[in-house]
């Protein structure tokens, strides 16, 4: 059993959690009653409550899901940039974006809709 998990890459954030008082009766719990008390994992044995010990497992993302998220992240930030600029320019860049996106949209709707009724009359 673990007596922790740490959290490693930039996109991955652990918490212990909240302190709430479990469903189960603390004050006569059952043998294989497993809990966290802030700072590690306890197992009830029957008798007390004993410390977990073993390594700390790591959990994160691999670096291909990083870079999509730094990507999206990079995307978001200029989309933002441009959205709030007063260019006329870039507002009119904006608009036919924006247009663009719109009309790919409804074709991508219309094409799935054709393939959908070539396979039914088919």
């Amino acid at each position: 059993m673990n007596n922790g998990i740490r959290a490693i890459g930039k996109y991955i954030r652990v918490h212990a959690g909240y302190s709430s008082s479990p469903y189960v009766n603390m004050n006569n719990p059952s043998a294989g009653l497993v809990r966290y008390n802030g700072s590690s994992f306890e197992v009830y044995d029957g008798y007390s409550w004993m410390t977990v010990i073993s390594p700390i497992p790591e959990i994160g993302i691999n670096d291909q899901a990083e870079l999509a998220i730094d990507w999206a992240l990079t995307r978001m930030n200029e989309e933002r940039e441009w959205a709030n600029s007063d260019h006329p320019a870039v507002k009119a860049a904006m608009e036919n974006f924006h247009k663009a996106r719109q009309q790919l949209e409804v074709t991508a709707i219309l094409v799935k809709q054709e393939e959908n009724n070539e396979e039914t009359t088919s």
